[in-house]
C-alpha cells in the first residue's frame, strides 16, 4: 500500500503524537495521535536495544485525535528500564521515551 499525502501532516507545527503520561510509569500510559486527516497510523514500542516489543496501532484512522493507551505490566513480561513509543503516519516520525519501573 502507498503511503497517501495528507494535507498539513507534514507542517513542521504538527504534533503527531502527544506526550505519554504518567511517564514514568509502573503499568499503563496514556497518549494520543492526532491526524488533520485519514491516514494509516503505525504505533510500536521499541526497548532500549530497538527491538520491537509490541504494536500497538497499524489502521486507517479518520481525521481527529485519537486517545490511546499501553499497559506496560502486561503479561507480567516488562522490566524496568527504558522504552521507545514511535508513532507513523503519513511519512511524519514521532518518539516518544517511556521509563517504566517496578
Amino acid at each position: 500500500m502507498e503511503p497517501i499525502d495528507v494535507p498539513g501532516l507534514h507542517d513542521r507545527n504538527v504534533t503527531l503524537m502527544s506526550a505519554v503520561s504518567p511517564n514514568p510509569t509502573t503499568d499503563r500510559i496514556a497518549y494520543s495521535v492526532r491526524v488533520p486527516g485519514p491516514t494509516r497510523v503505525r504505533v510500536h514500542v521499541y526497548d532500549i536495544a530497538g527491538r520491537l516489543v509490541e504494536t500497538l496501532v497499524d489502521d486507517e484512522l479518520p481525521a481527529g485525535s485519537h486517545p490511546l493507551s499501553w499497559d506496560a505490566a502486561a503479561n507480567g513480561e516488562r522490566i524496568s528500564g527504558v522504552y521507545y513509543l514511535r508513532a507513523n503516519a503519513g511519512g511524519l516520525t514521532q518518539t516518544r521515551k517511556i521509563i517504566i519501573i517496578r
